[in-house]
């Protein structure tokens, strides 16, 4: 098959190449897939995105109309796409339902609790959960309220399972002795582009910066070799399978949800 990869950082670009050589063929972009970049993917019967993709109705038709029949995510999270609308062009859609998972930690004594009394007896909560209507702002107001004053607040998941309001509010009070953000709920135009001339124009991400407590390392955890090489080749074997007319666990919408293959014909054919 042809695929357009979107959002592809210098380091990512040779890994993804390396294995794509020989089975696919890939042209990769720095650019991130939205609605003005879709029409570059005509003809492309997959793309791949990234996590800063914006993948909504209006840039999922635009993809469709080009001949696109499957997305192929490279990240976890699927808060960006439009499943709904997805079905409804006929795209397949699929992703990287985990990497680096650390089950090890059982065998440390991890157990299990509610969050309430997480939040009241931990010194440290790092958040890794996936974004979902219910977990959308997840730690708000009232959760930090029932955390330690001296605790510390770690999310490397999705920005929005924090109110960041609220967290700046809490740590003007002096509530919290350190703030790790891997991620920020606004973050889409401001992580992974250069600002050093346009500056900060985010007023709460501006704010959360000059706390001293505060580290945010723009959205940069997941990047280790062993990471960036399960995502990549997780990546390239749903996109064989999808070749090969099978689904696996990382589907999101199948094959035909809707009405069949896409405007793009048979899969594996770049229309003229």
């Amino acid at each position: 098959m042809e695929i357009l990869a979107y959002g592809v950082q210098a380091d990512e670009k040779p890994l993804l190449e390396k294995v794509f050589a020989d089975r696919h063929s890939l042209r990769t972009l720095a650019v991130f897939l939205n609605h003005d970049t879709a029409p570059l993917a005509a003809g492309y019967p997959a793309v791949s995105s990234s996590v800063n993709a914006e993948l909504d109705a209006a840039t999922l038709t635009a993809l469709a109309a080009g001949g696109t029949e499957l997305i192929a995510q490279r990240s976890t999270g699927f808060n960006n796409i439009d499943l709904d609308a997805a079905a409804t062009l006929g795209l397949t859609i699929a992703r990287v339902s985990h990497y680096s998972p650390n089950p090890a930690c059982l065998d440390l004594g991890l157990t299990y609790t509610e969050l309430p009394e997480l939040l009241s007896r931990a010194d440290l909560v790092s958040l890794h959960v996936p974004l979902l209507p219910s977990t959308h702002h997840l730690i708000d107001t009232a959760a930090l309220a029932r955390m330690k004053k001296d605790a510390i607040l770690v999310n490397s998941s999705r920005g929005g399972l924090v109110d960041s309001a609220a967290l700046v509010e809490v740590l003007r009070t002096g509530h919290l002795s350190g703030v790790g953000l891997d991620v920020y709920e606004e973050e889409t135009g401001v992580f992974f582009t250069d600002r050093s001339i346009e500056g900060i124009t985010d007023d709460t991400l501006a704010r959360l910066v000059t706390f001293p407590q505060v580290l945010v390392t723009s959205h940069q955890a997941y990047f280790t070799r062993t990471a960036v090489g399960q995502i990549i080749d997780t990546t390239v074997r749903n996109i064989d399978d999808y070749a090969n007319g099978r689904t696996n666990e990382n589907t999101l919408v199948p094959k035909g949800r809707a009405g069949g293959q896409g405007a793009g014909g048979p899969a594996g054919v770049r229309p003229a």
